[in-house]
């Protein structure tokens, strides 16, 4: 088909974008619409050389000849358009606009843009090449509270932890709750990583390990418990100090 193949990964911060790619793109090869099943994952520092346009047009044609037949995700491509926060003439991030929209009349590589959907509505109604170029628009929607309690007791799990008695996803979701929409959604998944640290930390801290083996001497070192990953049990209280120190 001539339709442009390319596409958009829109949502809030954490929501879960380059994890959306991460799965999404080697389906890509599966399903036949790349011949490749390889795919790069680039942001401006990949695109850009500080030092000149020239180089910076270089930098970016070699990320596009990499990725060829497969897939390239350009994650908060916005970040390439001018900024007053950099110095007039050493922006080069113009330059590498323009070698990705050259490219992408080929579908080779396909080309699937992340970051936030109005900053990217600019890139992809502009005149400089993307217009018309990204039909397929997916949207992320922000995790629930119990979503975030579901994906952090899933990372407790996968790291040798079980959840004590009372201590169950919807608790976990109602203190998340309790913290007010405003505090969730500028967090988004970063409240599930805070939140499997903070306890980590404090069920580490309550069994007497807050101290790294690596600072010990070895003699001593050698005496420490080892406390076997089926055995660390996660309380309702270990969560609520964790809760209220940690996040």
């Amino acid at each position: 088909s001539d339709r442009p193949r390319h596409f958009v990964l829109t949502g809030n911060p954490g929501c879960g974008k380059t994890y959306a790619s991460r799965l999404l793109l080697p389906m890509l090869h599966q399903i036949g619409a790349v011949p490749s099943e390889s795919y790069l994952e680039v942001g401006r520092n990949d695109l850009v050389d500080a030092r000149s346009e020239e180089r910076t047009v270089e930098k970016t044609r070699r990320v596009l000849e990499r990725a060829k037949g497969g897939a390239v995700f350009v994650d908060e491509i916005y970040n390439l358009l001018p900024s007053q926060g950099r110095t007039v003439g050493q922006d080069h991030g113009p330059a590498a606009l323009k070698v990705l929209a050259a490219a992408l009349p080929t579908g080779d590589p396909l080309i699937v843009l992340s970051g936030y959907a109005l900053d990217l509505q600019r890139i992809v109604s502009s005149d400089i090449g993307f217009k018309g170029r990204f039909l397929l628009r997916m949207e992320l929607p922000d995790p629930t509270p119990f979503e975030l309690a579901r994906m952090a007791i899933a990372e407790l799990g996968r790291r040798g932890y079980v959840l004590g008695e009372g201590l169950t996803a919807r608790y976990v979701a109602d203190a998340i709750s309790s913290m007010g929409d405003d505090w969730r959604l500028e967090r988004n998944g970063r409240v599930s990583d805070d939140l499997v640290h903070s306890i980590r930390m404090e069920v580490r801290k309550k069994s007497g390990a807050g101290n790294e083996l690596g600072t010990m001497s070895p003699a001593m070192s050698s005496r420490v418990p080892i406390i076997m990953p089926e055995e660390v049990t996660i309380t309702v209280e270990d969560f609520q100090n964790a809760f209220r120190n940690g996040i």
